[in-house]
C-alpha cells in the first residue's frame, strides 16, 4: 500500500468513526442496550476470580478485533457497491 492509499484509509477509518459514534450517541435504544449490557457485565464480573475475569477480557478484546474486520468488510463492500452504482447510472 503506498502512502497516498494509506492516508486515504486513514481518512476514511477517521470519517466512519466519527459518524458512527454520532449516530450511535443519538440512538436511545443503543445507550439502553449499551447500559444494559455493561450491568450484566459488572453481575458477571462481580462472580468470577480473577483468572476468569482475565478470561473474559481476553474474549471481549477478541470479540472486538472480529467486529473491526467485520465492520470494515461491510464498509468496504458499500464502497464497491456504490462505485459499480455510479458506473452503471455513467457517473463515473
Amino acid at each position: 500500500m503506498n502512502k497516498f492509499e494509506e492516508n486515504l484509509e486513514m481518512f476514511f477509518s477517521e470519517c466512519r468513526e466519527v459518524a458512527l459514534a454520532e449516530n450511535l450517541c443519538s440512538n436511545v435504544e443503543y445507550r439502553k442496550l449499551s447500559k444494559e449490557c455493561c450491568e450484566l457485565m459488572d453481575k458477571i464480573m462481580s462472580k468470577l476470580d480473577k483468572d476468569s475475569r482475565n478470561l473474559v477480557f481476553q474474549l471481549e478484546e477478541t470479540q472486538n478485533q472480529k467486529a473491526g474486520i467485520d465492520i470494515d468488510s461491510v464498509y468496504y463492500q458499500g464502497i464497491s457497491d456504490c462505485i459499480a452504482l455510479l458506473k452503471s447510472l455513467q457517473v463515473l
